[in-house]
């Protein structure tokens, strides 16, 4: 609890002792925590003569103190895995039951807090968890593999060609405006295809492409598709680094 005095003249807040005399037209600032302090500090303000005040609650939120016990929970908050945990903590130091009751009333496994400490400055610590990292991407990694992978059996599930064209475009063998087709599929699809890699990107027009042969082999027996090659997607420019300014 401190008691500020604001004068009305200056408007200037300025420290001051909690035995703080005012004079006439300075108003008291006074904050505390909670209304046992503001009562008290009202009491103080009445014997000092103070006619004019104002009362503010200090809302300052208070860091809690920390717990001797950290839970699995806490634990994977701190950066640990399941299996970190099974390799450098094997022991629980302590267990309670949880706050919800759930199937099975499994005790929730406490670990003391110097003891996880002491283990997240060894070099065994560093290492687990260099290799859950790790571990991590390749998850990823896998996950955006099959992401691609379903994406690519839809785009080619979805590419189903009539094989029928405008008479203007007869100067073109069927094969040529079967190539065109794919090309325009493709380019339809080419937004879905945004976050995949250039390799991955190529495998989807090679499979539209091998269907089209497929499909274009069935409905024409005796045209052979070719000589014209599918194109291949152009590869994204790399920039190349600035030269020095010597050069």
């Amino acid at each position: 609890m401190t008691f500020e005095p604001w004068s009305a003249t200056s408007n200037k807040l300025e420290q001051a002792p909690a035995y703080y005399s005012p004079t006439q037209g300075e108003l008291l600032l006074v904050v505390a925590r909670d209304a046992a302090a503001i009562f008290v500090a009202y009491l103080i303000a009445r014997s000092m003569g103070v006619q004019r005040f104002l009362m503010v609650v200090d809302r300052t939120p208070v860091a809690p103190p920390p717990t001797k016990y950290l839970t699995t929970h806490a634990l994977k908050e701190r950066g640990w895995t399941a299996t970190m945990i099974a390799a450098l903590l094997p022991h629980h130091d302590a267990a309670r039951t949880a706050y919800v009751q759930l199937p099975g009333k499994a005790l929730v496994k406490l670990y003391l807090r110097t003891r996880v400490e002491e283990v997240e400055l060894s070099e065994e610590f560093l290492i687990e968890q260099e290799r859950a990292t790790k571990a991590r991407a390749r998850r990823g990694t896998a996950a955006r593999t099959a992401q691609h992978q379903a994406l690519l059996k839809q785009c080619v599930q979805r590419f189903r060609p009539s094989y029928v064209w405008p008479e203007r475009w007869c100067q073109r063998s069927d094969w040529q405006l079967s190539l065109v087709d794919v090309q325009a599929f493709y380019d339809r699809w080419a937004l879905k295809f945004t976050e995949m890699g250039y390799s991955a990107r190529q495998r989807v027009l090679d499979a539209l492409h091998e269907k089209n042969r497929r499909l274009f082999s069935k409905r024409f027996p005796g045209v052979t598709p070719g000589p014209q090659r599918p194109a291949k997607l152009k590869k994204p420019a790399t920039k190349s680094p600035p030269l020095p300014y010597g050069l």
